[in-house]
């Protein structure tokens, strides 16, 4: 049987991808962006870092992780793509809104070691992972609603303190029929941000994005909600608590 940290690094080896979602174009090089989640302010991600599928893909496993994201996408009505990255992006997790010209709204980037570091971290891995997951999910739904980003200020904070919101909430809702502890999350969410030194600025203390996640696992307690709802309610979380510091 494998253990834990296997069972991951099979699983991230596949590059399983549902009929639902899209492969990126093969005529895409490399993608020149900024997105709400970054390493710098600009970030290269080429077909090369993108992980290969292996020759005996643990595909039960694959099917796991993605009906996570598949029940993730359904509770933010999004409808996005899930790629997996090596190389110098392999411990960090991106969203990338997508061409305008495609039918999706957008893709979610997850590192590999980012991922099998939170195996190493955490005995609930699983709850850390989840809400990776939705906080890059929460940034395309915010994508998927227009909402503007910047690379530094205020916009940029309350764009990710939604985004934690927004994990909450679906932890809260996924609470609701399956209990965990989501103490795995709130700490793992405490200790990322921008990796370029400017983490307080573009993410938020670690306080406020624990404050974040836990009104947001309040909120997702009390029931589904419409998605104009739950924008409306992380936007005014997100400045309510940038305005108590």
């Amino acid at each position: 049987m494998l253990d834990r940290r296997e069972f991951l690094a099979t699983l991230l080896a596949c590059a399983f991808t549902p009929i639902c979602y899209q492969c990126i174009s093969a005529n895409s090089n490399s993608y020149d962006y900024f997105s709400a989640c970054f390493i710098n302010t600009q970030t290269h991600i080429t077909h090369d870092s993108i992980l290969k599928a292996v020759d005996t893909p643990n595909i039960e496993s694959a099917e796991r992780l993605f009906h996570e994201f598949s029940h993730i996408c359904n509770v933010f009505n999004i409808r996005a793509n899930l790629l997996f990255l090596g190389g110098e992006h392999s411990y960090n997790a991106y969203a990338d809104h997508l061409d305008a010209n495609t039918r999706l709204d957008g893709t979610i980037y997850l590192g590999k070691n980012l991922l099998l570091d939170e195996v190493d971290a955490y005995s609930t891995y699983n709850v850390a992972f989840w809400g990776i997951m939705s906080h890059e999910c929460g940034h395309i739904l915010q994508f998927s609603h227009n909402m503007s980003f910047s690379k530094m200020g205020d916009n940029v904070l309350y764009r990710e303190l939604e985004a934690d919101f927004l994990a909450g909430y679906y932890l809260g809702q996924k609470w609701r029929d399956t209990q965990f502890d989501t103490r795995a999350f709130r700490d793992s969410v405490s200790h990322k941000g921008d990796l370029a030194g400017r983490a307080a600025q573009t993410h938020g203390s670690r306080e406020q994005r624990v404050h974040a996640v836990e009104q947001g696992i309040r909120f997702g307690l009390g029931g589904a909600k419409s998605i104009t709802q739950i924008l409306d309610v992380a936007s005014a979380e997100a400045k309510n608590i940038v305005a108590l510091e």
